[in-house]
């Protein structure tokens, strides 16, 4: 299929060439009379096109470098001349950076280089191209399909750290209780199960008949020890809408909305407070992705534009205001954040976010870089929440929340609660 494809390509590229060398270009005006061939006159036009650019980007303003998602032009420091810098090629190198990074059209020849690979030859720089053009992550595909040893719970030793993890959460949820404040676990679903038969041959082909994903058992041992836990594979979309997409490595809009919901009926239920329910009225359509619905494309850095459609909720309006608004301390990775665009008076904005083990996002909307868990005022934040919320996706579980359900479980034998609070 590729190669018939290629194959008519370049039969039209020599057809059209030689369409070309047969006829010449005549240029009105001061070269009046002057007759030059095509395929020249194209070369020295596609030559000189960088330049003719540079000047109407100083004369207009108007730039031409095309910009690329999720790469930010770093050229460093200029280095001037010297014979030192050049005998040890720092200036050449540095040269070489300034020009790569500010040359005209290079935002767009790279969309092209990429757009190239991706739709021929099913190839991308950072990301792995599936069956349909499903576009996934490597971790995902290294947890479903039991490529990394360390995402292998059949084996003791992953199988007694993971044993050690959920012995965590359980003590976590019992001293929380302690002090009249609830725990919530939510495991997030891995696009690479979900959409298994898109992952591309080769790797499906590598997984073991018995092998059994992460989620498995991080599920049975949640179930065992009777931890709180929300499975976000029990709210998956029942109809058309998909739970991914093939443009986004997160879940789609809808699902996240969906979970989303169910989490704020889980904090309901287990503090018998009146919170305000999330309710879906109609489903919008849009060929535009809402938020992250083409996230993993994007960064893909090609010329098409993401196929829709894609969908989303709304809300219905509920105009009573007679609810309690909860606070809660969050730590997750990517597929959390979806929890944090809620917050249209669902969740208290006096919340703290941790973003895995890197960051705090705290409830004036600052966030702080974390170098280690010591140096974050639990105490401060246990006093101000009703309630700690896990999230950790099933490609994650080999992860264990970066440490932090080992450094709460411990922290809370020594926390009392401040006075007043």
């Amino acid at each position: 299929m590729i190669r018939a494809r290629i194959n008519s390509i370049f039969k039209t590229v020599l057809n059209a060439s030689k369409h070309f060398g047969t006829k010449e270009i005549r240029l009105p005006h001061v070269l009046k009379n002057a007759r030059i061939p095509a395929m020249p006159a194209l070369f020295l036009f596609i030559l000189f096109l960088p330049s003719i650019l540079v000047g109407v980007s100083v004369f207009t303003g108007i730039g031409f470098k095309g910009r690329l998602s999720g790469y930010v032009d770093n050229p460093g420091e200029k280095v001037h001349f010297s014979l030192q810098n050049y005998a040890n090629r720092a200036y050449q190198k540095n040269i070489e950076s300034q020009i790569s990074s500010n040359i005209n059209l290079r935002g767009y020849l790279i969309r092209l280089h990429n757009q190239i690979n991706f739709s021929f030859f099913k190839l991308s720089q950072s990301t792995i191209v599936g069956e349909n053009d499903n576009i996934f992550e490597m971790q995902y595909i290294n947890a479903e399909c039991g490529l990394d040893a360390n995402q292998d719970f059949s084996l003791d030793e992953n199988a007694n750290k993971l044993g050690d993890y959920v012995n965590h959460l359980e003590s976590i949820q019992n001293k929380l209780k302690k002090i009249n404040k609830y725990f919530i676990f939510v495991i997030t679903p891995s696009k690479a199960s979900l959409n298994f038969q898109d992952i591309p041959l080769k790797y499906r082909l590598k997984k073991r008949d018995d092998f059994l994903p992460p989620y498995y058992y991080l599920k049975k041992m949640l179930k065992l020890r009777g931890v709180t836990y929300i499975d976000s594979r029990d709210y998956l979309s029942k109809d058309t809408i998909p739970d991914f997409y093939a443009t986004g490595i997160h879940w789609s809009r809808p699902t996240e909305q969906r979970v989303s919901q169910a989490l704020v009926k889980k904090m309901s239920e287990l503090s018998k407070k009146r919170l305000k329910q999330i309710n879906f009225s109609t489903t919008d359509t849009s060929d535009i992705p809402y938020k992250r619905d083409a996230d993993v494309y994007n960064l893909t850095n090609l010329i098409a534009p993401p196929q829709g459609p894609y969908y989303e909720y709304k809300y219905q309006k509920d105009s009573n205001e007679d609810y309690a608004i909860p606070k809660f301390l969050i730590q997750g990775g990517s597929f959390s954040q979806g929890f944090y665009m809620f917050d249209y008076g669902y969740y208290s904005r006096e919340s703290y976010k941790f973003f895995y083990n890197k960051a705090i996002q705290e409830k004036d909307a600052k966030e702080i870089s974390i170098k280690k868990w010591e140096d974050v005022d639990f105490a401060e934040i246990l006093d101000n929440v009703d309630f700690v919320i896990i999230e950790l996706n099933e490609a994650s579980v080999h992860n264990f929340s970066n440490g932090f359900a080992d450094y709460l479980d411990s922290f809370l034998d020594l926390y009392t609660k401040s006075e007043g609070m």
